[in-house]
Parts: C-alpha cells; structure tokens; sequence
C-alpha cells in the first residue's frame, strides 16, 4: 500500500497496487513423476549383499531395475524381505533394525549372520 502526496497540506490518498506473479511451472522430471506416482517406495535397511542388493537401497514401485534387484534378493535370501521398509514406516524403524529385542533387529543379525557363512 503506498501513500500518494500531491500537495502540501493535501490529504493523501491510499492506492493498492497489486502484481500477479505467474505460477512456475514445474519443469523437473523427478518431480513431475512423483506428482503422478506419490505413493509406493521402500528402502532396505539390512546389510549389504555383495551383487545383489545394498544397503539403503530405494526401490520404487515404478523403477523395473529397483523391482528385478529385489526379486533376485528375496530368491536367495527370504529375510530381504522383512527388511524392505515402506516410506510410511521408515522413521520408526531405522532405529528398530539397531534396537537389540526388535524383529527387525533379529531379522538384520540373522541375515548378516547367514552372509558370513557364505
């Protein structure tokens, strides 16, 4: 809001002026996949399997590399599996994998475990 002085001793009038700011388009393709897809991830929290999967892997639900990595994890070792965490989980559950008494604690030591002796 700005005053407007037109003369002295005049009583000034108050203008609005206002400027539409045009909306940025969004322009990155990360972005623009995630607006059409915002579910579906999960992230592996157990150890790293030297070829096969690793740890802190983000498999999406629409990336085909991320999906056949899994599937030759969960062929060989079936433990992947409880150890593949969705997003909606993932805060609470990274510090269950390192809470000895968890399942998911006993499900990492497990699997790490059955690697050592490969």
């Amino acid at each position: 809001m700005a005053k407007e002085l037109t003369s002295p001793g005049a009583v000034a009038e108050e203008t609005t002026d206002t400027v539409a700011v045009p909306k940025k388009q969004n322009t990155d393709p990360a972005k623009k996949s995630a607006e059409k897809n915002p579910g579906g991830f999960c992230v592996y929290l157990g150890p790293t399997i030297l070829g096969v999967i690793q740890h802190g892997a983000v498999i999406g639900d629409n990336d085909e590399y991320a999906q056949a990595m899994k599937e030759a994890a969960l062929k060989s070792y079936p433990l992947v599996a409880s150890l593949l965490i969705p997003k909606g989980r993932l805060a609470a559950d990274r510090a269950n994998v390192k809470t000895p008494g968890t399942a998911l604690y006993e499900a990492y030591r497990q699997l790490a475990a059955a690697l050592k002796t490969k």
